[in-house]
């Protein structure tokens, strides 16, 4: 390394060396979202895309809709579809079941919501951007929390799952 450039590159690593933990802890992209477990997996949405999380009462049935869709939901006087993420995974649904009752976490994206059925909820947590997976799924990709391996859900391709069910049925 010669040149003025390289010695100014040098110069600034030095001294970003010395710069406190903190600094350095702030400068890392977070991104506030909801982390969620449904059976063993554990799953985060960004918080900007969920409207309210809240204590599952009931479930209505409604006839002739897609298998995704368990039911609605009536969330503040409003009907919410209630999805099976497991479906629209293609995954078992197994694992711990919930120690308190399960909670909604209803998902918006524009006009529209659905909700989702999760067994723990754990709020608001500043998590790294995912690595994405490659796939244009469901799962934007994947992150790592505590202990867990979090799948990073895309809120606008669920959404479009209920609202291309609905049109269909």
């Amino acid at each position: 390394m010669t040149g003025p450039t390289s010695n100014e590159e040098l110069r600034e690593l030095v001294a970003s060396a010395g710069a406190p933990v903190e600094t350095i802890a702030a400068a890392a992209a977070t991104t506030p979202m909801i982390a969620f477990r449904i059976g063993p997996r554990w799953f985060a949405v960004s918080a900007a895309e969920v409207r309210e999380v809240v204590t599952l009462e009931a479930i209505t049935p409604v006839p002739g809709v897609a298998q995704q869709i368990l039911g609605v939901a009536l969330v503040r006087g409003r009907l919410v579809p209630i999805l099976d993420l497991a479906a629209l995974l293609d995954c078992p649904r197994s694992g711990e079941p919930a120690i308190t009752r399960p909670r909604l976490i209803v998902l918006t994206h524009g006009d529209d919501e659905a909700a989702l059925i999760a067994d723990e909820t754990v709020g608001v947590l500043e998590l790294p951007p995912p690595v994405s997976t490659g796939d244009a799924g469901l799962v934007r990709g994947e992150l790592r929390w505590s202990t867990h391996i979090v799948a990073v859900l895309d809120v606008s391709t669920i959404i479009h799952a209920v609202t291309a069910a609905e049109s269909r049925s």
